[in-house]
């Protein structure tokens, strides 16, 4: 009997002593839950901080574009309405390109304003045939003597000092074609644009290739060369100096009469069929030769007669009647 209730009094105390741990071990698992709990409301709380701050950033990152757009569009107004009053005003004084620059300066700072935008483009479209606009310019160091554009337009040959120059103004830039060289005297474009020939004091004659600047051609000839002149058919090219030759362009070679004159010849030019040719030289006179393969009468035609323009340049053939064009003094 005492055997029995001490087992019961031990079963007794072992469910108490079960009962006590696991009462621990509920409140141990209460309190880490608790703990979780606050910790994983500390984190949302941190997330929720996190997105308001994150928020709050974006929405003044917006507020500062917005005001800075605002702000550029309030000074773009301006100026526009600015750039918009200077064009009238030169529009007024007749200043046709100035106004045509103003104007599409405004209609381009003008995109939040359609109506006004249109307006200055329509201002300067109409404003733009009345302009006279540079397409290009080109600064030199010396003073020009001498400009002749090629047939096509596009190569400009442009002497500067004792230097020569050919400028593709299309894409603005220096062709190095014999820049280097400083004893050329002459030069000239073939009415076909296919050649350009330079005239040295040396006597050389070096016609290039227009299309790439390389040398086609080398003539020679004795004295310094003042005067180049092709035929408007391309197929002769009259090389003046004391004496005037003429080359077959065709043939590649010299024509058999040379041309005498008592002072150096400064210009040349043919006539239209290039039968004839004028000659001017220094001493102030003027001549008439006959040109061609078959002529062998080197004498002018008539006698010299004045011509002594004020700077150098040919007489010139009037086309309707025989005569020729000179300048001179023919007061008693």
């Amino acid at each position: 009997m005492a055997t029995w209730k001490s087992s019961v009094a031990g079963a007794l105390c072992l469910g108490t002593a079960v009962s006590a741990y696991l009462a621990i071990v509920a409140n141990e698992k209460a309190e880490e839950a608790s703990i979780n709990e606050t910790a994983a409301n500390h984190n949302a709380g941190q997330a929720i901080k996190a997105r308001e701050r994150a928020l709050a950033k974006k929405k003044n990152a917006e507020d500062a574009q917005l005001a800075e757009r605002t702000a550029r569009l309030e000074t773009e107004s301006g100026l526009a309405d600015m750039f918009t009053s200077h064009g009238l005003h030169a529009g007024a004084n007749a200043e046709a390109a100035t106004a045509v620059l103003w104007f599409t300066k405004a209609a381009q700072l003008a995109p939040h304003d359609p109506e006004a935008q249109v307006e200055n483009r329509l201002r300067a479209r109409n404003l733009l045939r009345q302009a006279v606009i540079p397409v290009a310019t080109k600064t030199f160091a010396s003073g020009l003597g001498q400009l002749d554009f090629n047939p096509t337009g596009q190569l400009l040959l442009i002497r500067s000092g004792s230097r020569w120059h050919v400028w593709d103004w299309a894409e603005n830039r220096l062709l190095n074609w014999l820049a280097a060289a400083e004893d050329i005297s002459q030069a000239t474009w073939s009415p076909d644009g296919r050649w350009l020939a330079f005239g040295f004091q040396s006597g050389q004659v070096l016609i290039l290739d227009s299309a790439n600047g390389k040398p086609v051609h080398d003539l020679k000839r004795p004295g310094a060369i003042r005067s180049l002149a092709f035929s408007r058919d391309n197929r002769y090219l009259a090389i003046g100096s004391d004496l005037v030759r003429i080359w077959n362009t065709e043939t590649r070679e010299f024509l058999k009469l040379t041309y005498a004159h008592p002072s150096p010849v400064h210009s040349l030019v043919f006539k239209r069929q290039g039968k004839r040719l004028a000659t001017a030289t220094e001493a102030g006179k003027a001549q008439v030769f006959r040109v061609g393969p078959g002529e062998t009468d080197d004498k002018p035609l008539f006698d010299p007669v004045p011509h002594a323009p004020s700077q150098y340049s040919a007489p010139q053939f009037f086309a309707l009647v025989r005569s020729l064009v000179t300048i001179g003094d023919i007061s008693p």
